[in-house]
């Protein structure tokens, strides 16, 4: 494994938080990478007192909503992009940690891993 800064590093493990809303209300903010692939970048506050950083590239937008739909047991079906942003600003919804081996940077999932 490469040379991790474990002090930047999140909690490896499950975490519980809601979506942090931007200043300007919004639950994302549009980014783009140096290899200009866009992101949509949100926040979240655990339970535990860390915030999470995450960046959800359009090719992970639709595991993402599936993995939420999932945890909510369908409650996010049927809702639009920026309706199951809301939801998740108000319901506490799980995030797992893991670091990548290869990068040595953060992945988030939003199902539980297999053992």
């Amino acid at each position: 494994m490469k040379n991790v800064n474990l002090n930047t590093m999140p909690t490896l493990g499950r975490h519980i938080g809601k979506l942090v809303p931007t200043k300007k209300g919004e639950y994302f903010v549009d980014g783009c990478n140096k290899n200009n692939k866009h992101y949509r970048e949100i926040t979240i506050a655990c339970s535990n007192s860390e915030t999470l950083t995450v960046q959800l590239y359009d090719g992970f937008m639709a595991t993402f909503f599936s993995q939420i739909w999932r945890q909510t047991h369908g409650a996010t079906g049927g809702m639009k992009d920026s309706e199951v942003f809301e939801y998740l600003a108000n319901h506490e919804f799980d995030v797992w940690v893991d670091i990548n081996e290869e990068y040595s940077w953060p992945q988030y999932s939003f199902q539980e891993p297999r053992k």
